[in-house]
């Protein structure tokens, strides 16, 4: 069997030499490197110029100087909790955010 070190020479071997690809077989291991391989080419795609309207000119204002004024936090209300339905129960969930249908697989 090939040690990490003996697979990565010939990872780089066929990447220098340009090589198509290596196979190798020894007692019952097999090694397949595939060398140069293309990206498939994307079809071109013919895209529509994009027509500006026409915008009418900015008219400066002058800035004025605005003090605000402090805001009040709003306050958190304790809502009524909601009493529990009759007809419903809990599925605990391990993980926070997943949903269980049933309780169990």
């Amino acid at each position: 069997m090939l040690t990490f070190e003996q697979i990565k020479e010939l990872v780089e071997l066929v990447s220098a030499r340009g090589l198509q690809g290596i196979e190798l077989e020894r007692s019952g291991f097999r090694l397949k490197i595939d060398g140069k391989q293309s990206a498939p080419v994307a079809a071109p795609v013919a895209v529509a110029p994009a027509t500006l309207a026409a915008v009418p000119p900015a008219v400066a204002t002058p800035l004025v100087a605005s003090v605000a004024a402090p805001v009040a936090a709003p306050r958190a209300e304790a809502l009524p909790e909601a009493p529990p339905e009759e007809d419903l129960y809990t599925i605990p969930s391990p993980i926070v955010g997943t949903f269980y249908r049933s309780p169990s697989p």
